[in-house]
């Protein structure tokens, strides 16, 4: 009977589990990535994998959220537009979490992408070929006009260089420049 007792397994548990797991701009200063995480044993971590999906290589990092307990909304707050990193509206972003709990499980979410725009404006879309504009409001002649100066600009390049682009062009439309300010990078007041 001891013997029974001593090769008994101790109580089994079950991986963590993200769900829900969103990117949100309400502005151009920052992307607030969310999870909802689900544990059997308390939570101890829950990071987020990022990466900004560039057509030179992809580049990202990891950003620890706060959680505690069996179950939490966990969030990541990435800035887009500080002194020490700038990046522009119309990035595309692919991102996952990884859940680990105080037992050792762990998951990593399926990962997602997002193209990151000023929250601020209902953005619209269109596509022609590799080249996508998005614009707000009653400014769809100024989108297809950049569209259209866009494909013709990377005609003419490619014909004078001798270079084919084979990757997107993605080109956001701001109604004025004042809409445009707070997604311009920062710049310094005066120079010393």
């Amino acid at each position: 009977l001891l013997a029974l007792l001593a090769t008994r397994p101790g109580p089994a548990f079950a991986a963590p589990v993200g769900t829900n797991a969103t990117a949100e701009s309400a502005d151009p200063g920052a992307i607030v990535f969310k999870v909802h995480a689900v544990a059997d044993s308390d939570l101890a971590a829950a990071t987020l994998n990022y990466k900004v999906l560039s057509p030179d290589g992809n580049v990202g990092g990891t950003l620890r959220a706060d959680v505690s307990g069996r179950s939490t909304d966990a969030s990541a707050t990435l800035q887009t537009n500080s002194s020490d990193r700038y990046i522009p509206v119309g990035t595309r972003f692919a991102y996952s979490w990884t859940i680990t709990d105080k037992n050792g499980g762990s998951v990593t979410t399926q990962e997602q992408t997002f193209t990151f725009l000023d929250g601020r404006f209902p953005w619209q879309t269109k596509t022609e070929g590799a080249f996508t504009v998005y614009w707000y409001g009653a400014n769809s002649a100024n989108a297809d006009s950049a569209l259209q100066a866009t494909s013709s600009s990377v005609r003419d390049n490619e014909a004078l260089l001798g270079v084919k682009l084979n990757y997107p062009i993605r080109v956001v439309v701001y109604r004025n420049t004042a809409d445009a300010k707070a997604a311009q990078r920062q710049r310094a007041a005066s120079f010393e």
